[in-house]
């Protein structure tokens, strides 16, 4: 399919944009939220002074302008709002637009999650505005929005859905994606077309985890007819033989309905595209359903071709009966009942990174009208461990050599996508990295549904005894000379095999140390000498002999005359 925009053009304006902010020193702040774990980003500009000098936030990526000197912030409705003029322009000028880089909002957004986002956006004396999510090649999505609250959109960008467009807030969701040949995490554009002396105001911006991927009841589509193959806000529509394609309103409700006629009952004559499913990541699992009404329809098929090197999958529908026969290996499963479709499918054997599901009509009588009505798209991500969540604080974490591993006070938390947190039996996970025979530190891997965490444990050997070479030591000492351990061996007994080490001194680096009991080679007398060993000791005794000296305490003087 064309673009309505070439690609080109956004990617020139990206990096003349880029290169503005380089230039300029002055930011405006914006306002970051936490209020809860579901804001990615929100602002609404209160506390902003934007003059003819300042410019783009860069350091979170806000807010880029093409008209940097007249973009400023002004009191409209009793708010502060982000005022961008627009210039002038017969086809289109770039307003503006946030996300660029690695630190800006955007940059938040986990891949292949959905995210609502919402802002105020009011246009003044433009056609209408362009709005598109740029997040990498094949990635992005685009719609056309119409100051009187009309929503067309671009059939070529497949990562925009649930928008609207009522009294002037702008809701849309997209699917993140980094983009790799742009070197930016993704964002979001507005251009406006046919533009006079024209400006665009934001208000209350904000980024929020989304729940749906797609979220529609076709409430803001206009009823009426419509180009197939221009327009369709899920769907391209198609057949052979007569065709019309309408969004119709019935008890309040507004559904997307394929009329046809075909001249002959066999099968794969009509088709209905669903491919405004977003940027799906690679082994993720979705939850589908929708409302499906049918006339003069014997059997369906609900098909997937996906990309070019996708296999093929598909579920066979008895409209009368609701059998169901699934083949392939892309849809898990699939009911119908009630005018109901629910169905899952896994994205673990696609080789593109979207999916596109055809329904196929085989009709119960030919040249007779037939229709498709689709109701209530629903397409919901199933939560996926994002990391693991180890608390060890109880966990023994030392272990003697041969001693079974304990993991019975370990705590595993799995955290997900959504930030939901599950607490996970250790039973159900995978432990690696323990080996009871090797002494020393180790690391120990822990693994749910192939998401790990790893933490650090000792194994070391238990002694049973300690023994020295007593018959080799020097043991008696003359008066003054320093104890000579130099001689000493050190040998040690486990307790799990009876085999012996010999040991080395210095506790520091798992060997040895000696308590030399107080020696003093001045001292004469008798000393005990400890060797210790972790949880075992044997001792020695030195001696220190007297220096030979005569005491004076010893001579007798004895008085004699002259």
């Amino acid at each position: 399919m064309k673009l309505i925009k070439p690609i080109s053009l956004v990617l020139s304006l990206v990096a003349i944009f880029s290169l503005s902010m380089l230039n300029n020193d002055k930011v405006i702040s914006a306002n970051e939220s936490d209020k809860n774990s579901n804001v990615v980003y929100e602002t609404n500009f209160e506390g902003m002074n934007v003059s003819s000098s300042s410019t783009v936030d860069k350091n979170t990526g806000f807010i880029w302008s093409n008209d940097w000197e007249n973009t400023k912030t002004v009191k409209r409705n009793n708010s502060t709002m982000l005022d961008m003029s627009v210039k002038n322009s017969s086809t289109y000028s770039t307003v503006g637009g946030f996300g660029i880089g690695e630190k800006s909002n955007l940059a938040k957004c986990k891949n292949g999650e959905a995210y609502d986002v919402s802002t105020y956006l009011e246009m003044e004396n433009i056609q209408f505005m362009f709005v598109e999510f740029v997040g990498g090649t094949g990635k992005w999505g685009s719609v056309k929005v119409y100051p009187n609250g009309d929503v067309k959109e671009n059939v070529g960008g497949t990562n925009m859905s649930n928008v609207s467009y009522v009294n002037n807030i702008l809701r849309f969701t997209f699917t993140m994606s980094f983009n790799g040949d742009e070197n930016v995490n993704g964002y979001i554009k507005f251009t406006a077309y046919n533009a006079s002396s024209a400006h665009v105001y934001l208000d209350d911006v904000s980024i929020t985890r989304a729940k749906y991927m797609m979220n529609d009841g076709f409430e803001s589509m206009p009823v009426g007819v419509f180009d197939t193959h221009q327009e369709g806000l899920h769907a391209n529509f198609y057949a052979e033989g007569m065709t019309r394609s309408e969004f119709i309103r019935e008890n309040n409700d507004t559904k997307a309905k394929m009329s046809f006629t075909l001249s002959q009952n066999t099968a794969g004559e009509a088709v209905f595209y669903i491919n405004k499913l977003g940027f799906l990541n690679k082994n993720r699992v979705y939850d589908m359903s929708f409302d499906m009404e049918t006339s003069n329809i014997e059997e369906l098929w609900i098909y997937h071709g996906g990309t070019w090197m996708s296999p093929v999958s598909y579920a066979q529908i008895n409209v009368n009966t609701n059998a169901v026969s699934l083949y392939g290996n892309v849809i898990k499963l699939l009911t119908y009942s009630n005018n109901k479709v629910n169905m899952n499918f896994s994205t673990e054997n696609v080789s593109g990174d979207w999916m596109q599901f055809q329904i196929i009509a085989k009709v119960k009588e030919a040249n007779k009208i037939s229709s498709v009505i689709l109701d209530n798209m629903v397409v919901e991500q199933q939560a996926t461990i994002s990391e693991l969540s180890l608390d060890i604080s109880d966990v023994k974490i030392k272990y003697y050599y041969g001693e079974d591993l304990d993991l019975s006070n370990l705590v595993v938390n799995a955290i997900y996508s959504n930030e939901s947190i599950e607490k996970i039996d250790v039973s159900n996970c995978k432990v690696t990295g323990y080996n009871p025979h090797q002494v020393g530190k180790q690391q120990l891997t822990i693994t749910y549904k192939d998401v790990s965490e790893t933490f650090e444990i000792i194994v070391s050997r238990k002694v049973e005894s300690i023994s020295i070479n007593k018959e080799e030591l020097k043991v008696s000492y003359n008066y003054g000379e320093e104890i000579d351990l130099s001689n000493l061996v050190v040998k040690i007994t486990y307790v799990d095999s009876g085999e012996s080490d010999i040991l080395n001194h210095g506790a520091a680096l798992g060997g040895y140390s000696i308590d030399l009991g107080n020696y003093d080679p001045y001292a004469p007398g008798k000393y005990t000498i400890t060797v210790y060993y972790l949880n075992v000791n044997t001792t020695f005794e030195v001696e220190v002999k007297s220096n030979g000296n005569i005491s004076f305490d010893d001579v007798t003087y004895e008085e004699t005359g002259k």
